[in-house]
Formats: structure tokens, C-alpha cells, sequence
């Protein structure tokens, strides 16, 4: 049912546009070619994140007063993490006049404290237009490696030993397109679709998954210093299952993490305060995650009939310093709740909540 929609909104979104899009082509014979121009941008960010294992109350518990250490190979619960992102742009004018936008981004993430969980990132991405109202975007991220933190693997002995918890980190690839279009002078609509797939550390490969996801999201202007941003996101997860030799997925013993999830997101955005002659941006979001868990495996103690529900606040603002600095402070708090009918107290190492507080520079220059 939801790929139905998904098909029926792209449809409605591509004959929306053909009428759009023939005026723009006779529109842009006429506009004079521009030069290549070629533009980077320098972002800086610094964070302060107290809980950035996202550990639940007892697991800080057990951390401060030392019991099982091995579980926390760590130095502190709480963090300051510093990122640095430079963005290289290229825009050219390669198809018809229309403009097209290469865009290469590096970033780097460091702790203050927790030096192994250090990391970078990097994407490549590619946005075309089809005229001023119509554009669409294919991006590829890559994500090398990523320590998130010690869990438990049964393949390694009974969860109280004192080597039964591994390094728990990933590699990341993800492709992904989207396409938005302008319908009316305050409405502008965009759809997306991603494909993925997760590389887990070699203690925890049943957990390699492919996944599938796409969404739809809209933009209003509700005034002309007013802005709403709404949306929904569908994702779709199948992990391997299994991750010694001679095994299956019928007939692993590991756990199973397939899981679907649905994701709705809302941000008001507002620029009326005037300070020295600039208006700042002040937003508002908030999103809603809610991910059920598929194993049929009713052994599977940790995922058999799980829920989770995640929420997510976020409140900043940002400013334009100078013509090409422009600052951003913000506020994030994120908390999860896990339901599961199987008496367990999973819920002891699984809900948790953590609040980041962070601010932002941005630097563009060509």
C-alpha cells in the first residue's frame, strides 16, 4: 500500500511539472549562458552531547560505579564532538541551458574524550534543474567506519564473562535520489527514494543489512517570514541473520534485526525578529520514529514483538554574521521508549534519552 502512493504521488508530480517545464525551455533559449563557476563552503561546528553511547540509566549507573567494566571500555558518558565539513560546488549550465550542480563534501568528526569513536564521512552529489521551479538530486554518501559502542554477542560466552562484549561499529553506503518541484508560488513538493547497505565488525555480521526507504515531504510559505516543512519517510531493513559458516537464516541462532519503520517530521520556521538590520532564523522541529521489529524467531528475546518509538526535539536559530559568514546555535533532545511482550527488562539497556547543545559556523567563498 504505501509503494501504491509512492507511485501514484511521482506520477502526479511529473505531469504537474510538464506544463511548467515547457515554459521553461522556451523561457531559457532566450537567457544568455552563464560561466562555470566553481564555489566551496567551510563548516564548523562544535557539540556538547551528554550521553553519546546513548546508554539507558542503568548502564550509566553500572558505568560510574564501575561494575562490568569490560562492557565500558570507555572514558566518559558525555562528550564534546568538533566537525569540520568543506563543500566543494562546481555549477555549470550542461543541459539546455539549465543549471547543473556538482557537489563534493569531506567531513570530520573528532571527541574531546573519546578518541575511538573519531570518524569521517564523505558524498558526491549531483542536482539538475529542469527549470526554476523543477530539480532533481542524486546523492551517494559513504561512511568507512564508525565505532558506536561495546554490546553483548553470545558466540562469546555468557553476557556477566568478562569477553563476552565486542566492538559494535559499521560501514555505510547509501545512494539516493530525489526529485522537488515548485506547484504553486507558496507550495513546493519533493519525493525521495534510498538504497543501502550496512557492514558490521566481525563479531557482529548477521547484523549486515540491506535497506530500502522512500518518502514524501512538503513546503508551504504560510507568510513571507514564515515557513512550515512536513513529511513522512518509509524505511524497510533486512539484515543477513546469520554470521558463521554453514549457517542460514532458518537456522542461525543469532538474532534477527529485520525491522520497518515509519517516520513523520514537522519544522516552523520563522525570520521575525530584526537585530542590526538582519533577520535571524529561528526553527522548530520535531520528529517521530516508530520502528517495529519482524524476526518470527521467538527466541529472539531482544526483537520478537518489539516496538520503538523515538522522538526528537529540536529548537535553534541561525544568522547571517557577514556576506559570506553566518553563525547557528541549537538545542537537541532525543529520547526512545521500547516496548516488547516478552518478560524481559530489555527496556533497562534500551530506552535512553540525551540532550546536545551546539554551535555553528559557516564560511562560503569562490
Amino acid at each position: 500500500m504505501r509503494r501504491t502512493l509512492f507511485v501514484f504521488f511521482i506520477a502526479f508530480f511529473l505531469l504537474g511539472n510538464m506544463n511548467n517545464g515547457a515554459e521553461a525551455a522556451k523561457k531559457s533559449k532566450k537567457s544568455k549562458k552563464k560561466d562555470p563557476q566553481l564555489s566551496f563552503t567551510l563548516i564548523m561546528k562544535a557539540v556538547y552531547d551528554d550521553n553519546v553511547f546513548r546508554y539507558a540509566d542503568a548502564e550509566k549507573k553500572d558505568f560510574e560505579n564501575h561494575i562490568d567494566s569490560e562492557r565500558y571500555p570507555i572514558e566518559t558518558i558525555d562528550d564534546l564532538i568538533l566537525s569540520t565539513t568543506l563543500d566543494a560546488d562546481y555549477r555549470a549550465q550542461l543541459l539546455k541551458g539549465h543549471t547543473t550542480l556538482f557537489s563534493l563534501r569531506l567531513t570530520q568528526y573528532q571527541f574531546w574524550q573519546n578518541k575511538g569513536k573519531d570518524y569521517m564521512s564523505w558524498s558526491f552529489s549531483m542536482i539538475q534543474y529542469f527549470s526554476p521551479q523543477t530539480n532533481f538530486r542524486f546523492n551517494y554518501y559513504y561512511l568507512p567506519e564508525r565505532y558506536f559502542r561495546h554490546y553483548y554477542d553470545e558466540d562469546l560466552g555468557t553476557i556477566s564473562s568478562a569477553t563476552s562484549h565486542a566492538e559494535f561499529g559499521y560501514e555505510q553506503h547509501l545512494l539516493s535520489g530525489r526529485i522537488e518541484h515548485q506547484f504553486f508560488e507558496k507550495l513546493t513538493l519533493s519525493a525521495y527514494y534510498k538504497y543501502g547497505k550496512d557492514y558490521y565488525e566481525e563479531n557482529f555480521e548477521e547484523y549486515d543489512a540491506e535497506n530500502n526507504s522512500f518518502g514524501i515531504g512538503l513546503k508551504t510559505l504560510i507568510t513571507k517570514r514564515a515557513d512550515l516543512r512536513c513529511g513522512y519517510g518509509y524505511k524497510e531493513s533486512r539484515p543477513k541473520g546469520y554470521d558463521e559458516t554453514g549457517e542460514t537464516l532458518e537456522n542461525s541462532d543469532d538474532r534477527d534485526y529485520s525491522y520497518d519503520q515509519d517516520e513523520f517530521f514537522v519544522r516552523l520556521s520563522l525570520r521575525y525578529l530584526k537585530i542590526l538590520s538582519r533577520r535571524p532564523t529561528v526553527y522548530f522541529d520535531f520528529r517521530y520514529r516508530k520502528r517495529d521489529f519482524m524476526t518470527d524467531k521467538s527466541t529472539d528475546d531482544y526483537h520478537y514483538g518489539r516496538e520503538d518509538k523515538d522522538y526528537q526535539y529540536r529548537v535553534g536559530t541561525r544568522a547571517q554574521l557577514t556576506d559570506r559568514l553566518n553563525g547557528e546555535l541549537f538545542f537537541h533532545y532525543q529520547k526512545r521508549d521500547v516496548d516488547i511482550p516478552l518478560d524481559v527488562d530489555i527496556q533497562e539497556v534500551k530506552n535512553f534519552d540525551r540532550r546536545r547543545f551546539g554551535v555553528g559556523l559557516t564560511y562560503q567563498w569562490q
